[in-house]
């Protein structure tokens, strides 16, 4: 203190009061880094602490401070900001997308540029500055610009083709240009702000071109990647499809489903439209694929050598080939456009791919599907059952005495009689003679008297015939055939 007598009052005013209550300690060092320094100044405020004790009190003052304790306040809200932006976008993008995976899967490129611009900075000891802090923001923004882009063609794409390589290759096609120019552009028009004298300017420049860059390559090298690996489908898609609610209520096929669940389900499979005669499965063909009729009308056929057997004709709600859906097998008919038809197509390994972000919906539609295929199979067996039955009940046999049939117009042919039931039986006439399917006979049976039938079908194997008669009738006719067989035999 007594040194203090030997300055001039004036001269130590800048370190010490008047009446010498308090003190100034001014502090000179080499930190650069404000985390490094705070962490200094945090042991410092620990040590003055230890030895003044509750004596005294201090206070760490100084424009380094300030400078500091502003970078570190810019740095805050950088990392906040940038979060909530995040956050704000992968909810857009879940709404979007309709799923809170499908938001982590459109952030992945837009989170690279964000990355690599941050280690740009890193590399060359750019600071975090006013101009630096807002260049992950604008990298963001222009990265999910073109995502959006991308991942909406693709889904438009690929519900017109069953090939997802083409569906990325149209896409890229179709979005390269714009995304390219787009990014080129901005990456042009940030790089003259390099030509600025004021550092800040400059570092942002660099650096918004730098992410520029990095979002394009993002777009054209990761998003493809990605689309290859999913399926998502869109809220405007799932609002602006039109579907005929009759149809979809009557399906088997979307049973214990909502609205909602029945149009990401078909949004997550291929929609294709067939033209009048245009052949949907072919009989021989190997396919895993299940069809559903949404609009129009099909005829189902077998196809022999000479002719086409016509089996059935369907329309809206029915489902074809669902066994191949399980397994690929060969086709076993022949189904064709009637009219113009729109079909919906379940093919196993897309639906696969599609469905696996969306876990609650492929539960219920293979539970459907498990359903439609046990139905089926009980369909199938019961008319094994039926037909064995038939079989037993009522044994087929070839008559060797020609038989007399009546046309509707009266006009009366001959003709043997192969593989004869309660049923029907194949007819071969004498003469050669056209009798197109549903054409109305009657057989002359001799003591049986006459019994009507129609042709089911007619060919180079003869005319088909089915009786129509009831049961108390099918009684008298077993016992005919049977003993008009026993008579030909002997």
């Amino acid at each position: 203190a007594q040194y203090l007598l030997f300055f001039h009052q004036n001269d130590v005013a800048r370190y010490i009061s008047h009446d010498g209550r308090r003190a100034n300690i001014v502090v000179r060092h080499n930190i650069r880094s404000s985390h490094l320094l705070n962490q200094e100044l945090r042991v410092l405020h620990d040590e003055v602490s230890r030895i003044l004790g509750n004596k005294a009190t201090f206070e760490f003052v100084g424009k380094n401070l300030m400078v500091n304790a502003t970078a570190e306040r810019l740095m805050s809200a950088q990392l906040k900001s940038l979060g909530l932006l995040l956050l704000v976008i992968f909810i857009l993008m879940s709404a979007l997308f309709t799923s809170w995976r499908g938001g982590v899967i459109a952030m992945i490129p837009n989170l690279l540029p964000i990355i690599f611009t941050f280690g740009l900075m890193s590399l060359f000891g750019v600071p975090l500055n006013p101009g630096t802090a807002t260049v992950a923001v604008i990298a963001i923004g222009v990265a999910i610009d073109d995502t959006i882009h991308l991942l909406t063609r693709f889904n438009e794409e690929v519900r017109k083709t069953k090939q997802p390589d083409q569906a990325i290759r149209t896409t890229l096609e179709a979005e390269a240009v714009p995304v390219i120019s787009t990014s080129v552009s901005l990456f042009l028009g940030f790089s003259c702000l390099l030509a600025s004298d004021f550092s800040i300017i400059a570092q942002f420049g660099a650096l918004s071109a730098a992410s520029m860059f990095f979002a394009l390559v993002a777009d054209l090298l990761i998003t493809p990647i990605l689309m290859a690996k999913i399926r998502l489908v869109s809220l405007w898609d799932i609002l602006a499809l039109r579907l005929d609610p009759a149809v979809i209520r009557g399906s088997e096929l979307f049973t214990g489903m909502t609205q909602y669940q029945v149009r990401k389900a078909i949004l997550l499979s291929e929609v294709r439209n067939f033209r009048p005669g245009e052949v949907i499965i072919r009989q021989g063909a190997i396919e895993s694929e299940m069809f559903m009729l949404l609009d129009g009308s099909v005829e189902i056929f077998l196809r022999k050598k000479d002719r086409d057997i016509h089996l059935a004709d369907v329309g809206p709600g029915a489902i074809l080939g669902e066994v191949g859906f399980v397994k690929p097998i060969q086709r076993t008919a022949e189904v064709r456009a009637k009219n113009r038809v729109q079909m919906l197509v379940f093919e196993a390994n897309r639906v696969r791919i599609g469905m696996r972000f969306y876990p609650r919906i492929a539960a219920k539609l293979n539970l459907n599907i498990s359903a439609v295929l046990g139905s089926r199979l009980a369909e199938n067996i019961q008319r094994v059952r039926e037909y064995s039955d038939d079989r037993r009940r009522s044994p087929r046999f070839t008559l060797a005495r020609p038989v007399t049939v009546a046309l509707e117009d009266g006009t009366r042919i001959t003709g043997s009689v192969r593989n004869l039931s309660v049923d029907g039986g194949s007819l071969f006439l004498t003469e050669k003679r056209e009798l197109p399917a549903g054409t109305r006979l009657e057989f002359e049976l001799g003591d049986l008297g006459k019994l009507g039938a129609k042709v089911v079908r007619s060919g180079s194997n003869g005319v088909v015939v089915r009786f129509t008669t009831d049961e108390e009738r099918k009684k008298d006719l077993l016992t005919w055939i049977r003993a008009i067989a026993s008579e030909d035999l002997s």
